[in-house]
């Protein structure tokens, strides 16, 4: 907190645009996110904040006992963000908040059939069932691909509760989107041992198009992808200027209403419409607030 008993964030933006996902639950007290950091370093072989800034980032990312989610420090968080949101407290601002529609870092590995069925019920409890339901599991082949839509979906899912939390105390408008379009990725291009058109619309794929940087990808671009690079990056300057996605003679973009859970898709041809896959995402909400709350 400031002097003046401000979180220290308070005031410094206007306007959010939050890509490719995000998960508000999860979270650390200042303590727990000390004695992983402490850890970090260890694993580092580091004895000083000196000796960690002569580390690779490379070392960095693949060191043990790194640690994610939001540290509730009191001083830029004074409270987990569930809390902030619950009582207004939030920088009270326009959000445009989404992902994309393979929004998993990798490929992901394969799994088991029984190993996702013991998962299920380790995890999800008395929820097992309509998990199953949701994310079958009876092949091999099934378990992976079923491992892997939870987590894009778990994705979206948390992207509208951002967008619900602000909905509920902020005056300010919230915004949510789903990123379907595929890059042309060349073939022969290789990613973590596999070809990259197997990502598919990918973590991050949708930043050359925000801010419309083909040049900066030597990929072989085609009109729909420039098209949609225009559109996509002008919606954004609409957003820094005014605080709306909107203006002619870009697609309307409803603001969130969690009564229709209208979201705007962008694909070849963007456009607002309901969401995808309403049953998955209510279910991944259930569980994550059920686990938010036994913390």
């Amino acid at each position: 907190m400031l002097a003046d008993g401000k979180p220290a964030g308070k005031g410094l933006f206007h306007r959010v645009l939050a890509l490719s996902g995000n998960n508000l639950a999860n979270r650390t007290t200042l303590a727990e996110a000390e004695k992983a950091d402490v850890r970090l370093a260890e694993a580092l072989r580091a004895t000083s904040i000196a000796a960690l800034r002569q580390k690779s980032a490379e070392e960095i990312l693949n060191a043990p006992a790194g640690r994610m989610g939001t540290n509730v420090d009191g001083w830029v968080f004074p409270q987990d963000v569930y809390s902030t949101f619950a009582t207004g407290k939030q920088n009270d601002v326009p959000l445009i908040v989404g992902s994309v529609a393979d929004d998993v870092p990798g490929f992901g590995a394969a799994v088991k059939a029984a190993d996702a069925q013991t998962y299920a019920q380790n995890t999800f409890h008395e929820l097992a069932g309509r998990y199953l339901k949701l994310y079958p599991a009876s092949t091999d082949a099934e378990a992976t691909k079923s491992a892997f839509a939870f987590r894009t979906n778990s994705a979206l899912a948390n992207a509208r509760t951002w967008a619900r939390l602000q909905t509920q105390t902020g005056k300010s408008k919230a915004y949510w989107y789903y990123f379907t379009h595929v890059s042309p990725m060349p073939k022969g291009l290789m990613w973590a041992g596999r070809p990259a058109q197997a990502a598919g619309a990918y973590h991050g794929g949708e930043i050359v198009y925000v801010f419309n940087a083909f040049p900066l990808q030597d990929w072989d671009w085609r009109p729909v992808d420039r098209k949609l690079g225009d559109t996509m990056s002008s919606i954004c300057i609409n957003f820094a200027k005014t605080g709306s996605p909107n203006g002619p003679p870009l697609p309307e973009w409803p603001p969130f209403d969690p009564k229709t859970d209208v979201l705007m898709h962008f694909d070849a041809i963007p456009k607002a419409e309901p969401a995808p896959y309403r049953e998955a995402l209510d279910f991944i909400a259930e569980w994550t607030e059920r686990q938010r709350t036994l913390r």
